[in-house]
C-alpha cells in the first residue's frame, strides 16, 4: 500500500531478493516438484473419496512461497499452520465485503459486524502475529554469511543500511512478507480450484487436455516447463481459466485526472474493474461460458487473445510473483490431469453453484472425487 521511492525501493529489494532464492531459476522447479509430490501423495491416499479440496491445495501452493519466505515447509498436518491458512483464506473471502470500509470509513463505528471489518481487522492481526514471530525467531538464528532464506537477506540488507532507513525497518519486513505470504497463496490456489472445479462441469475440456498431456509428456513421467511450450491446449485452458477469479488490487492517483467529464482527484483510491474487460462481449463472444478454443486459432496455436487478460494487473505494479504462479500452476494442474480423472460427488450431484456466472471472485465451496488413473 506504499508508493514513491518507499515502494521502488522495497519492489527492487524483493525482486532481486526472490530471484537470489531461485525466481526464474531451475532450482525453484524443483521446489515447487516437492509439493507437488506431496500434493499427489494427499490426493492418492483420497483416491475416489468424496472431499473438499481447498486446504489441500492451499497448504500445498503456500509451502512453496514459505520454504523462500521462511526457509521451511509445513506438514499437511501442522495444525497451526492449518489455521493459519484458514485464516488467510477467510480474510480473503470477507474483505470482499468489508471492502465498503475503504471508502466510508465511518462504517467501523457502526455497532455490531455486520460488514466484518472488526473479524478481518482481527485476523489480519492474528496472522501478523506470527509473521513477527517468525522475524523474531530468525533475528535470534540470524547468521550474515549464510543468509537461508527472503528475511535473513532482509535482516543482512539491514546491517548494512543507516539507521532509521523506512525501507528496512521492522515494520517493512512484516509488511512484505505479509504480502508474499498473502498473494503466493490465495490467488493461485483459488485459481486451481476453479480450474478443476471447471473441468468438473466440461468433462470433453478435461479429456481434450489429459489428451495433449499424454501426447506431449506421456502417462508416467513428471512434467518439467520445458513440456509447456508444446502445449498450445493447457496454455488456452489455463488463459481461460485465469479470466475468471479476478484480484483487482488499489492503485492510487498521484495527480489529479480527468476521465470521461469526470476529475478523479489526486490521492484517491482507484480499484480497477478487470472484469470490463474479462467479460466483454467485444471481446469476448458468451464470455461467461468456459471456452479454450477462443485463444486458439485454426493452426491450433495461440491466436494472442490471451493479452486481453489481465489476471496479474498491469504496469509497474503487475505482480511480482507472476512467474512462479505460472510454473505452480502448469506442475500442480497437468500432473494431477495426468494422473487423477476429475469426476462430481455422484453423477447426479455436481458442485453446489454452476462454475461459469462470472460473478464471483472465487468458485464456491465443493466436494468432488479424483480417481487414479491405472
Amino acid at each position: 500500500m506504499s508508493s514513491g521511492q518507499h515502494w521502488k525501493h522495497t519492489r527492487t529489494f524483493a525482486l532481486t531478493t526472490l530471484r537470489e532464492f531461485g525466481f526464474g531459476k531451475k532450482s525453484l522447479e524443483a521446489r515447487v516438484m516437492e509439493e507437488v509430490q506431496a500434493f499427489l501423495e494427499v490426493m492418492g491416499n483420497n483416491s475416489g473419496k468424496v472431499y473438499d479440496p481447498k486446504h489441500v491445495i492451499q497448504i500445498s501452493i503456500s509451502n512453496i512461497i514459505c520454504s523462500i519466505v521462511f526457509g521451511k515447509r509445513f506438514e499437511h498436518r501442522d495444525t497451526k499452520f492449518y489455521q493459519l491458512v484458514d485464516l488467510l483464506e477467510e480474510t480473503f473471502r470477507l474483505n470482499q465485503t468489508g471492502s465498503a470500509s475503504r471508502n466510508m470509513s465511518w462504517l467501523r463505528f457502526l455497532p455490531g459486524d455486520f460488514f466484518k471489518i472488526k473479524r478481518v481487522r482481527d485476523n489480519f492481526y492474528e496472522i501478523s502475529d506470527y509473521m513477527q514471530q517468525q522475524i523474531t525467531d530468525h533475528t535470534n538464528t540470524f547468521n550474515p554469511s549464510n543468509p537461508r532464506d527472503f528475511i535473513d537477506a532482509f535482516l543482512k540488507e539491514q546491517e548494512r543500511q543507516e539507521p532509521g532507513s523506512a525501507v528496512f525497518e521492522d515494520f517493512n519486513l512484516q509488511a512484505t512478507i505479509l504480502n508474499l505470504f498473502v498473494a503466493g497463496t490465495e490467488t493461485t490456489a483459488t485459481t486451481i480450484r476453479w480450474t478443476i472445479l471447471q473441468l468438473i462441469y466440461h468433462t470433453d475440456i478435461q479429456d481434450r487436455l489429459r489428451g495433449e498431456i499424454d501426447n506431449v509428456i506421456g502417462p508416467s513421467r513428471f512434467p518439467t516447463l520445458s513440456d509447456k511450450e508444446n502445449m498450445p491446449y493447457y496454455e488456452a485452458v489455463i488463459t481461460e481459466a485465469l479470466r475468471f477469479p479476478t484480484f483487482s488490487v488499489p492503485h492510487g492517483a498521484s495527480k489529479d485526472v480527468e476521465l470521461m467529464g469526470m476529475t478523479i482527484p489526486k490521492g484517491s483510491t482507484i480499484i480497477p474493474n478487470l472484469d470490463s474487460v474479462h467479460f466483454d462481449p467485444n471481446v469476448f463472444k458468451e464470455p461467461t461460458k468456459f471456452n479454450p478454443d477462443r485463444f486458439l486459432g485454426e493452426d491450433g496455436k495461440l491466436n494472442g487473445k490471451e493479452k486481453y487478460v489481465f489476471a496479474f494487473s498491469l504496469g509497474r505494479r503487475i505482480c511480482l510473483g507472476e512467474s512462479l504462479a505460472r510454473l505452480e500452476l502448469f506442475l500442480f494442474l497437468t500432473t494431477l490431469i495426468q494422473r487423477f480423472e476429475l469426476l462430481p460427488e455422484k453423477p447426479d450431484k455436481m458442485p453446489a453453484g454452476a462454475p461459469s456466472n462470472g460473478i464471483l471472485t472465487g468458485p464456491p465451496d465443493y466436494k468432488f472425487k479424483a480417481v487414479k488413473i491405472n
